[in-house]
């Protein structure tokens, strides 16, 4: 078990992810992206005892390394080009921004690993979810019993079957 603490971890992304926006070398959608994944990171931080916040936060993690992947090789040649190439922007700076998003992105394994132990520390299994047992993206769309869609009507409370347009 890593014995990093969690607000240690939630810095060093905030950081890391402020200096890969130093440069507008990336389209806005990772800045959003970062943005959301900090909002995940702070509803953890504040909220200790659930674990919805731990696996949200894993599961966009997840999302996080596929889409920083896209992003950086989708994006490298033309904003270098666009960048420092046009004179817009020095080649340090240019370097910098892309290193700390690289760095960012190679250091996300390990903020998945803190948060699945927030997950575990908290109670979550990871067996639950993949059944559908516990929220996540599978489970969020079955009930607490597992057992998908159940009708909210409650036919024995209904009042009177009669149509209204025979009551007048």
């Amino acid at each position: 078990e890593l014995k990093i603490p969690f607000k240690a971890v939630v810095f060093v992304y905030y950081i890391l992810a402020v200096f890969s926006n130093m440069v507008e070398w990336l389209p806005r959608s990772y800045t959003m992206c970062a943005a959301w994944t900090m909002v995940i990171f702070l509803w953890n931080v504040v909220n200790k005892q659930d674990i919805d916040p731990a696996l949200m936060l894993m599961n966009t993690l997840l999302l996080n390394i596929v889409f920083d992947l896209i992003h950086i090789f989708s994006c490298y040649s033309t904003s270098y080009d666009m960048l420092v190439v046009n004179g817009s922007t020095t080649s340090g700076e240019f370097k910098f921004a892309v290193g700390m998003t690289v760095i960012n992105l190679l250091l996300k394994p390990l903020y998945l690993i803190v948060a699945y132990q927030q997950f575990t520390k908290r109670g979550g299994d990871l067996s639950q979810v993949a059944q559908g047992k516990v929220g996540g993206i599978v489970g969020s769309f079955t009930t607490p019993g597992g057992h998908g869609y159940q009708n909210m009507e409650d036919q024995s409370a209904m009042l009177d079957p009669k149509p209204a347009a025979a009551a007048a």
